[in-house]
Parts: C-alpha cells; sequence; structure tokens
C-alpha cells in the first residue's frame, strides 16, 4: 500500500511536461515500466500528473515483491477544498482506468499480473 499525502500542492508535473525534462529513451522505457506494472495498455495523456502514475506503479511493484494478492494507492488530502487538493487530477487519472472516481471508497482500477490494483481517495478532517 502507498499512500500520498497532500496539503495545498499538485501531483508535481503533468505527464507532457515530464516528458520534456526527459530523454526519450528515458520516457519510452520509464512508462513502458510503469504501463506494465498498473494495467494499461493506451497511450497515456499528457495531462495525467506522473506522480500519480509512479506511486500506482510503486504498490503494484511492492505488491509483486511480497506475493500480495492486492496493491492499493491512497491519496490522503488534508484540506477539504477539492481545487486546493487537486481532487480534479486524482479523476482524470481514475478515468484512464475506465472507473468512476469517489471519495472515501476504493476503486479497482486493474489487475495487473494477477493483483488486484486499487485506488483511494480520503479526507483527513480535522477534529
Amino acid at each position: 500500500m502507498m499512500v500520498e499525502g497532500k496539503a495545498r500542492e499538485d501531483f508535481d508535473d503533468l505527464l507532457g511536461v515530464w516528458k520534456e525534462r526527459t530523454s526519450e529513451s528515458g520516457v519510452k522505457a520509464r512508462l513502458t515500466y510503469i504501463t506494465d506494472n498498473i494495467g494499461i495498455t493506451k497511450p497515456l495523456p499528457n495531462d495525467i500528473r506522473y506522480q500519480l502514475l509512479h506511486r500506482t506503479a510503486s504498490a503494484v511493484i511492492e505488491a509483486k515483491r511480497f506475493h500480495a494478492k492486492y496493491a492499493v494507492v491512497v491519496i490522503q488530502s488534508f484540506v477539504s477544498n477539492d481545487d486546493e487538493n487537486h481532487y480534479s487530477d486524482f479523476c482524470k487519472f481514475i478515468r484512464l482506468f475506465e472507473s468512476s472516481p469517489m471519495k472515501d471508497a476504493l476503486i479497482e482500477l486493474s489487475r495487473p499480473h494477477g493483483c488486484k490494483l486499487f485506488a483511494g481517495w480520503v479526507q483527513s478532517r480535522p477534529r
């Protein structure tokens, strides 16, 4: 399970920006590795945040390493404003898998390498 905490910060560069600052061979090798691990076969759009791809692949890589049946990536937001916490970027990412984004639930994304991959968005509420 990978957890990414967010408080008024984005998910790093858009994929298109990341591609511009990375060598062509690096882009091809890295994206092939990531898409293979997260179970995406179609080309990735340039408006997806690279950090969401990377963190999700990390969850699958670790699940495979421990022979786990499930891999989970959770975004934990520490602010309630959807614009400030970049929830729209998470929604775009979830739609890559032809799934529907929602908060406070695990969403099954794919089944790469026999491992069920889930993503979730949780909102921390102050006491």
